[in-house]
């Protein structure tokens, strides 16, 4: 019997860095996030390497109560640092949270459609602010408005595509149907 890395070695590891990273956002918040992002963003696959088919839906879920668990050391950060945008991301921390129990509920993705993913894209609006001082100003006035708009329309237009019409890049850039 051939021994799958992937499931044996590739998912403990991804679980370990998901809870793991966020621990050490109070270093180096710019670096430790971006890790944070890039092991989410790359999970998928090493899931799809570990189950050959019909995994989907367990996926949704082990990504999405890790995503939350980051967001709450990515609040913790902000609460701590005393952000000065912490209003807004208390209101869609509290949005994804609800969205959140409504999908350990429900167990559809699509319910993101109605609670997005804000509270991630203005995060790191204000880690990259709080990480290059000559940038503060994005966090203040007008800038911040255009940018408060330009997020959300883009949020919703993502979580449309992702979790609306379920479209995937593995399978666009692949041809390849992933789980």
């Amino acid at each position: 019997m051939k021994t799958n890395y992937w499931k044996n070695l590739g998912i403990p590891a991804v679980v370990a860095t998901r809870l793991i990273l966020p621990l050490f956002l109070w270093k180096n918040v710019f670096v430790v996030y971006s890790l944070i992002f890039l092991v989410d963003w790359f999970d998928g696959e090493i899931f799809r390497k570990a189950f050959s088919h019909g995994k989907n839906k367990v996926y949704q879920l082990f990504d999405k109560t890790l995503d939350f668990y980051g967001y709450c050391f990515a609040f913790a950060f902000s609460y701590t640092r005393a952000s000065p945008i912490l209003g807004a991301l208390l209101f869609f921390f509290v949005l994804r949270a609800a969205g959140m129990v409504v999908f350990l509920v429900k167990r559809d993705r699509r319910v993101f459609l109605y609670f997005p993913n804000l509270f991630e894209n203005f995060f790191i609006l204000y880690i990259i602010a709080y990480t290059f001082p000559s940038l503060h100003f994005l966090l203040n006035g007008t800038w911040f408005y255009l940018i408060f708009l330009a997020i959300v329309v883009f949020t919703v237009v993502r979580e449309y595509v992702l979790h609306g019409k379920k479209f995937s890049f593995y399978k666009y850039f692949t041809g390849k149907r992933w789980v």
